[in-house]
């Protein structure tokens, strides 16, 4: 593939593509490693979307709440099955290797997604992620050095690489990616939020994640351990807030969050 061959034109967003198969706009999905029916905001919203398509593809390494809306379940497996490569949000790009066959019928996701290419009738070629990270490193300039002989063992590389394999501990030392080298700054007027707390509903409620807990739980809450330090979310009320309503009803209450697993 060449750049020219990718599409310049935005695709939706999550919140946006489950916004679109309720409204019908959206009639297939196919989702890969992402637990949407649970972790998503407004999940009597996310459910009704899911039940309204056609067509529904979950590909996972567990049978989460997501993959219970689908149609076809794909059995993918986890890191240490298979090869690959991550970039985190440092944007420190490291390698995996396969230390275990992968269980069952279940195969590494690439392999999966390559396959169903073929079967619709895009023979992508790939036989190893290797030529996948070489495609990318071809195509997307910040990756343009990244390769997997430089990134063996313990080693590691930060976009933007240069072709010479020159990575990017920090940014923007010599200026920024505009023009003039500039930084973009724009004034924003304020703006008062949509909802505030009033007489019948005075509370603001704020949701945060579990230190021990991942998202949506779909990995890290399988694990006992963690559920013994933590079995249940909870939530923190604060009692620094005017009296209303509800707080003279409940003595103390006025703002809260809620810590869900």
């Amino acid at each position: 593939m060449s750049p020219d061959e990718l599409s310049d034109e935005p695709g939706y967003g999550n919140f946006l593509m489950v916004q679109a198969a309720d409204e019908r706009e959206i009639k297939a999905m196919y989702i890969v490693g992402e637990e949407t029916a649970f972790s998503d905001s407004n999940t009597h919203n996310v459910h009704t979307a899911f039940e309204k398509l056609d067509f529904m593809v979950v590909q996972d390494i567990f049978l989460s709440r997501t993959a219970e809306f689908a149609d076809v379940v794909l059995p993918a497996c986890p890191s240490v099955e298979q090869e690959g490569t991550y970039v985190n949000t440092e944007r420190r790009i490291q390698r995996s290797y396969q230390v275990l066959e992968p269980l069952g019928n279940s195969r590494p996701d690439w392999r999966i997604l390559t396959d169903v290419a073929t079967r619709m009738g895009h023979d992508w070629g790939y036989t190893h992620p290797s030529e996948i990270m070489a495609e990318c490193a071809r195509i997307a300039p910040m990756f343009a050095g990244v390769s997997y002989e430089r990134l063996e063992g313990w080693k590691s590389q930060l976009w933007p690489v240069a072709e010479d394999g020159t990575d990017s501990p920090l940014l923007y030392i010599d200026g920024f990616a505009n023009e003039d080298g500039r930084a973009n700054l724009h004034a924003l007027e304020w703006q008062p939020p949509v909802e505030a707390p009033d007489e019948e509903y005075d509370l603001l409620l704020d949701n945060g994640r579990l230190r021990e807990q991942f998202q949506g739980t779909n990995q890290t809450g399988r694990t006992e351990g963690i559920w013994q330090q933590i079995p249940h979310g909870f939530v923190e009320v604060s009692p620094n807030s005017p009296p209303s309503a509800a707080s003279r009803r409940a003595p103390g209450c006025g703002s809260a969050r809620v810590a869900t697993a």
